[in-house]
């Protein structure tokens, strides 16, 4: 009898309760609250440093190819079709030698190009503009069209006023005097190179108009009455806080939208026409 009693107690201590049962339960899910927020914001950041060390090494192959050039850029998109020689221009082509890995185009956080996201449209055409923060330029079909590679994708862009094309160029000839071309410049800590953006470049200028609401980054994107399309290529919240890019020293920094229009785009750029009025949604 007191064998069974002994049993019987120990059965009785090793089991739970229904409300201790409840209580671990509860225990368990409230640190999943505090744990799963943690783990996302440690993601996020991790994925924002891989696209700034992407930057940054960009930001030494440009180095070395100018130093290879005597200090010049690559011609860049000069206008024309999509000859050999325009399409060996773009910047990402021209710089091929310095760098290995194509994956190098891709911020972390807009991997999938935007013709994977939406194959085709209404028109049974390729969509190879980004619908997106999240979403690369590209892939481009085969053929192209255009001064590109079938299947060229990217999700940053370059600042294309630093570029050097011959004199004679037939892209927005009214600003030659805009361009840096070369990499030996006063203060280029302040001069954007390369950054997360919605196309392969922007031509971006104190006048661009000040994104009111989001959705407007897709609209202004594109060139109007012939002026360069460019800071609202950049207006987008790719990473907490703005974007990433990496200046002409070489430097790498995250960037809020408003301080878009702060920096020296261009050997023109008027600072002092900066916009002073933002709208709240705009870090």
């Amino acid at each position: 009898m007191n064998r069974m009693n002994r049993k019987s107690k120990r059965r009785g201590m090793c089991g739970f309760t229904l409300i201790e049962l409840l209580v671990v339960v509860s225990i368990i899910a409230l640190l999943l609250s505090i744990l799963i927020p943690s783990l996302s914001k440690a993601k996020e950041q991790a994925r924002t440093v891989v696209c700034q060390s992407n930057l940054g090494q960009w930001g030494l192959v440009f180095n070395v190819f100018a130093g290879d050039n005597n200090g010049r850029f690559m011609k860049g998109w000069d206008g024309g079709a999509a000859t050999r020689t325009q399409v060996e221009d773009q910047w990402y082509h021209a710089l091929k030698p310095y760098y290995g890995d194509a994956s190098l185009l891709l911020c972390p956080r807009a991997r999938k190009p935007a013709s994977e996201v939406n194959p085709g449209t209404a028109g049974g055409g390729v969509r190879i503009w980004p619908c997106s923060q999240f979403e690369a330029w590209g892939a481009f079909p085969d053929p192209p069209g255009w001064a590109v590679k079938a299947g060229d994708c990217g999700s940053y862009g370059i600042n294309a006023w630093v570029c050097n094309p011959p004199p004679d160029t037939p892209i927005y000839p009214d600003y030659k005097a805009w361009r840096w071309r070369n990499i030996n410049v006063k203060r280029p800590y302040d001069i954007p190179l390369l950054f997360d953006s919605l196309w392969i470049d922007a031509w971006c200028d104190v006048t661009d108009p000040v994104i009111t609401i989001p959705e407007q980054a897709w609209i202004l994107s594109s060139s109007n009455n012939n002026n360069p399309p460019g800071i609202p290529r950049l207006c987008i919240i790719r990473h907490p806080g703005g974007i990433n890019m990496v200046f002409l020293d070489g430097h790498v920094a995250k960037s809020g939208l408003r301080a878009l229009w702060s920096y020296r785009w261009h050997q023109q750029y008027d600072l002092t026409k900066v916009p002073h009025r933002f709208p709240q949604w705009m870090p």
